[in-house]
């Protein structure tokens, strides 16, 4: 039987290191996430909820969800992961666009919200 995919949100066990509410979140094994930390990863959602490794928590996959930044960051632009799974903006050919800025975020650690196409990829610089 196949799955329905919903726009979630749908709960992952977390892996080492936890996740921060609004952390681009990757799989590292079946139903179990790690935080993304490189613009390449596969992003699968935003963690929907603070946690630590074992824990349960939802995955936000869209349409519009809640981020955090790793630098102010404009509106419009096309963000990936980075260090933390915090978000970042990229112009990088390859990169996992997790989504856009619907709003700008002033500084690093803020909360903005992000709409999500989950899997583009960004083709152009």
């Amino acid at each position: 039987m196949s799955a329905i995919f919903n726009y979630g949100p749908w709960s992952v066990l977390l892996g080492a290191g936890g996740a921060t509410k609004g952390a681009a979140l990757k799989l590292s094994a079946a139903n179990t996430a790690v935080v993304a930390t490189a613009g390449t990863d596969e992003i699968i959602g935003l963690a929907g909820d603070t946690g630590s490794a074992g824990d349960y928590i939802p995955v936000q996959a869209g349409p519009v969800q809640i981020g955090l930044s790793s630098a102010a960051i404009s509106a419009g632009a096309k963000l990936t992961a980075t260090t933390g799974g915090k978000l970042v903006t990229t112009t990088t050919d390859g990169d996992t666009v997790v989504g856009f800025a619907l709003e700008a975020a002033g500084a690093a650690n803020e909360q903005f919200q992000v709409v999500i196409p989950i899997g583009f990829r960004n083709t152009a610089p």
